[in-house]
């Protein structure tokens, strides 16, 4: 599991909601001298989510591994570049656009490989609030899970029930289809959920 496996549970989730998110491309090879060119706009989010009813946005993906990470996302992990894009996005989509969006998802191990267990897809402002309170008490990321706070008994219990409350707001749902496939949906709460669902199927949708 890594960050391509979160980007497809949170492209499998907008699409339950009538969206078209899709990957730009990193970049592409020179017919000629076969290096990798990187497009000018660095740093541009990994999903740009557009919808035939409504307002469009970005959203920028991040996994967060527990073997790797110990359930927090730093901050050093979005780039400046990143950043940048991301608020300057929220700023033009004011009061009246969805804005940017910061999608995370948990890997936790399990057996001897590794599974998604959770994804958020959480506002952008949202996030820069959560970094600032973890930032306050001189911490490097967020804590993701409560569970942490177990490692780290000098961070104030609160600061990760608070976090956690607030991401669980945009918690995506794992859910089971009839044919015994499972997928992602997000509750009808998510600021992103004013679209209707539709009932094509998720690999169907990907090929448009």
């Amino acid at each position: 599991m890594q960050e391509s496996d979160v980007m497809t549970a949170t492209r499998h989730a907008l699409m339950s909601r009538g969206y078209w998110p899709f990957h730009p491309t990193d970049g592409i090879l020179c017919p000629k001298c076969h290096m990798r060119i990187v497009p000018p706009s660095k740093g541009r989010p990994d999903l740009s989510v557009l919808h035939p009813a409504g307002m469009s946005s970005v959203c920028e993906v991040k996994d967060v591994n527990h073997a790797k990470h110990a359930n927090a996302l730093y901050f050093s992990e979005i780039t400046p570049e990143q950043r940048e894009w991301l608020d300057a996005w929220d700023t033009a989509a004011g009061m009246d656009g969805p804005g940017a969006f910061l999608s995370v998802g948990l890997i936790m191990p399990f057996g001897s490989k590794t599974t998604l267990t959770d994804v958020w897809i959480i506002p952008w402002g949202i996030w820069k609030r959560i970094e600032c309170e973890w930032n306050s008490y001189g911490q490097a990321g967020v804590g993701i899970t409560p569970d942490l706070y177990k490692r780290k008994p000098d961070v104030p219990r609160t600061l990760y029930l608070d976090a956690y409350r607030q991401l669980n707001v945009y918690h995506i749902e794992r859910h089971i289809e009839a044919d015994g496939r499972s997928g992602w949906q997000m509750n009808d709460n998510h600021p992103l959920a004013y679209g209707h669902e539709v009932q094509q199927r998720f690999k169907q949708q990907e090929q448009v």
